[in-house]
Protein backbone atom coordinates (compact mmCIF):
# COMPACT_ATOMS: atom_id res chain seq x y z
CA UNK A 1 0.00 0.00 0.00
CA UNK A 2 1.25 3.26 -1.14
CA UNK A 3 0.25 7.25 -0.15
CA UNK A 4 0.59 9.21 -3.11
CA UNK A 5 0.19 13.09 -2.96
CA UNK A 6 -0.68 14.49 -6.60
CA UNK A 7 -0.74 18.14 -6.83
CA UNK A 8 -3.26 19.28 -10.52
CA UNK A 9 -2.55 22.29 -12.09
CA UNK A 10 -5.51 23.58 -14.61
CA UNK A 11 -4.97 26.50 -17.52
CA UNK A 12 -6.42 29.14 -18.85
CA UNK A 13 -6.94 27.46 -22.49
CA UNK A 14 -7.50 31.48 -23.61
CA UNK A 15 -4.80 32.56 -21.30
CA UNK A 16 -2.25 29.84 -22.67
CA UNK A 17 -2.80 30.55 -26.07
CA UNK A 18 -2.57 34.12 -25.71
CA UNK A 19 0.95 33.48 -24.03
CA UNK A 20 2.20 31.61 -26.50
CA UNK A 21 1.38 34.02 -29.41
CA UNK A 22 2.98 36.65 -27.24
CA UNK A 23 5.98 34.22 -27.31
CA UNK A 24 6.15 34.02 -30.59
CA UNK A 25 5.90 37.42 -31.79
CA UNK A 26 8.51 38.63 -29.58
CA UNK A 27 11.17 35.77 -30.50
CA UNK A 28 9.73 34.97 -34.05
CA UNK A 29 8.66 32.04 -35.90
CA UNK A 30 10.66 28.47 -34.89
CA UNK A 31 11.46 27.59 -37.57
CA UNK A 32 14.10 30.11 -40.13
CA UNK A 33 11.58 32.17 -42.59
CA UNK A 34 12.35 35.42 -44.30
CA UNK A 35 9.58 36.67 -45.90
CA UNK A 36 10.05 39.38 -48.54
CA UNK A 37 7.30 41.89 -50.01
CA UNK A 38 8.25 44.11 -52.50
CA UNK A 39 8.10 48.21 -52.06
CA UNK A 40 6.34 48.75 -55.43
CA UNK A 41 3.86 45.85 -54.59
CA UNK A 42 4.23 43.70 -57.73
CA UNK A 43 4.45 40.25 -57.98
CA UNK A 44 7.80 38.17 -57.97
CA UNK A 45 8.99 37.66 -61.67
CA UNK A 46 10.94 34.62 -62.24
CA UNK A 47 14.35 36.31 -62.46
CA UNK A 48 13.73 37.66 -59.13
CA UNK A 49 12.53 34.19 -57.28
CA UNK A 50 15.61 32.70 -58.84
CA UNK A 51 17.69 35.46 -57.60
CA UNK A 52 16.60 35.03 -54.14
CA UNK A 53 16.75 31.68 -54.26
CA UNK A 54 19.83 31.49 -55.33
CA UNK A 55 21.13 34.86 -52.55
CA UNK A 56 19.69 33.12 -49.61
CA UNK A 57 20.26 29.50 -50.52
CA UNK A 58 24.30 30.60 -49.44
CA UNK A 59 22.69 30.80 -45.94
CA UNK A 60 21.37 27.46 -45.63
CA UNK A 61 18.91 25.32 -47.50
CA UNK A 62 15.40 26.46 -48.69
CA UNK A 63 12.74 23.31 -47.98
CA UNK A 64 9.77 25.74 -48.86
CA UNK A 65 8.94 28.92 -51.08
CA UNK A 66 5.05 30.32 -50.55
CA UNK A 67 3.44 32.95 -52.41
CA UNK A 68 0.94 34.98 -50.24
CA UNK A 69 -0.50 37.97 -51.20
CA UNK A 70 2.25 39.60 -52.99
CA UNK A 71 4.88 38.73 -50.44
CA UNK A 72 7.32 35.58 -50.24
CA UNK A 73 7.48 33.37 -47.79
CA UNK A 74 11.02 31.43 -47.91
CA UNK A 75 11.20 28.70 -45.13
CA UNK A 76 15.09 27.19 -44.44
CA UNK A 77 15.86 23.49 -43.04
CA UNK A 78 16.84 24.86 -39.79
CA UNK A 79 16.97 28.22 -37.82
CA UNK A 80 19.54 30.65 -38.82
CA UNK A 81 21.71 31.96 -35.85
Amino acid sequence: MALIEIEVLRSDDAQRSSALQQAVNWLGPPDGTVVLTLESGDEFSDELVEAVVDTFGDFGEIILVRYVDFRSEDFFKEKMP
